[in-house]
This record gives structure tokens, sequence and C-alpha cells, in this order.
């Protein structure tokens, strides 16, 4: 028997047919839910330091970056490696570094 998910609605009682109260690893879409991405290991070294953030784009060809923040740099990875892709001089700070995609 298939069940029409009704979505997330943590505050419903969780009796109700199709109601979705708790769950992990679900992203909402326009088609309804999909499963979030899992953890897989990148074979990436180590950055040189922790990382604050990193950001997957995704470009207008379909083709896709990985970046990562340091607190000092900003990586891409390429190849195999990670190559740092900061201004000179680098950066300071310790709050977490936003990315966002425009055109490419």
């Amino acid at each position: 028997m298939r069940l029409e998910l009704t979505g997330f609605a943590p505050d419903l009682d969780p009796s109700i047919p199709g109601v979705l109260t708790d769950c992990d690893n679900i992203v909402p879409t326009t088609r309804g839910l999909a499963a979030g991405a899992s953890l897989v290991a990148s074979g990436y070294p180590a950055l040189a330091s922790a990382p604050t953030s990193a950001f997957v784009a995704e470009l207008l060809d379909g083709s896709k970056r990985t970046l990562a923040a340091t607190s000092t740099a900003i990586y891409e990875a390429t190849s195999g490696t990670w190559t740092d892709r900061s201004r000179v001089g680098g950066y300071t700070g310790t709050n977490r570094t936003r990315f966002c995609v425009f055109g490419n």
C-alpha cells in the first residue's frame, strides 16, 4: 500500500496519515520531497587549517566547483588537491565565509 505524503508538519499529530513530524536527510523540492546528499570521502587532503565554510557551485554549463574557506584563505578543489584562490594578502577573521553564484 502506498501512502501519499502530505509533507513535513512537526506541529501536527503524528498519527495523521501522510504527515512527517520528524525526519532526517529529506529536502523539499518543487516536485515533492527528495533524499538529501550523503557524506562521502572526497579523497582530498586536509586543509592547512580548520575550514569555516564550504560551498559547491553549479555553473551555467552544468559543471561544478567546490570551494572551502579557512579564516585566512579560500581554496578550490582541483585535480585531487586544494588550490589557493585567495586574494593577495589573504583574509582575517573567524566568521563564517558566505558564498554566492552570479553567472559563472
